[in-house]
């Protein structure tokens, strides 16, 4: 990292955490994963960026394995950590912006179609 005095991204900041366990593992595993995808030495605005893209993306696994398990898990909760996820992922410029959809665009898209039928 550009920046002695940030934590490198594969250490954990937080004391007495196990690093053992599964979401532990989880989390470097996503993490390391995604600053591969960023391509480049990130600087401490993107390390606390992947960080929470991390966070957030080992949360919506962990919440689909329960799914998965047949354990309830709120829709909201799910629905929170992927808006935080986008929005992470998005700041990093790894995930495209949403674009509104507007009627003028079905239009378009109708007119479109019907050009191909005939």
């Amino acid at each position: 990292m550009n920046n002695s005095n940030i934590t490198p991204l594969n250490e954990f900041t937080l004391p007495n955490i196990d690093k053992r366990t599964r979401e532990a593992r989880l989390f470097r595993g996503v993490l390391r994963d995604l600053t591969e995808q960023l391509g480049h030495d990130p600087t401490a605005a993107e390390v606390a960026l992947l960080r929470a893209a991390a966070i957030f993306q080992t949360l919506i696994e962990l919440d689909t394995q329960a799914i998965l398990q047949g354990e309830n898990v709120a829709a909201e909760k799910i629905r929170r950590n992927f808006t935080s996820l986008r929005a992470a992922l998005t700041a990093l410029g790894m995930a495209k912006k949403s674009r509104d959809v507007r009627a003028s665009d079905f239009n378009r898209g109708q007119s479109v179609l019907s050009q191909t039928a005939s």
